[in-house]
């Protein structure tokens, strides 16, 4: 795989530091720790900010996935690092993009 296809994103890491936005979850949840917890597949930063996020545990991942995302117009993921490939392809964890790109398409 190579990230060139990618056109406009470009990573900052090498292959020898973790990609931005890894904390090792299959995705950001909403209602984490209750029975009505549900992972969000792809969102807006506006969407993703318009719910609750602890500031010791996924708050701050998602603030810098749409900070990021906001600043470059690129897209961001939030997962598991042995799911880089799929993060990559919008096919696991978290996907923010801005809106008009289908980010809020699957949220499930």
């Amino acid at each position: 795989m190579t990230l060139a296809r990618y056109t406009g994103w470009r990573p900052w890491w090498t292959r020898t530091s973790p990609p931005p936005c890894s904390p090792d979850v299959d995705a950001v949840e909403d209602g984490y720790g209750t029975p009505q917890a549900r992972p969000i597949h792809r969102a807006t930063p506006q969407e993703l900010r318009g719910r609750p996020f602890p500031a010791g545990s996924m708050g701050p991942k998602v603030e810098a996935a749409c900070r990021f995302v906001e600043a470059t117009g690129g897209m961001a993921a939030i997962g598991r690092l042995d799911d880089a490939e799929a993060l990559l392809d919008g096919k696991a964890g978290t996907i923010v993009a801005s809106a008009g790109t289908g980010a809020g398409e699957r949220q499930s």
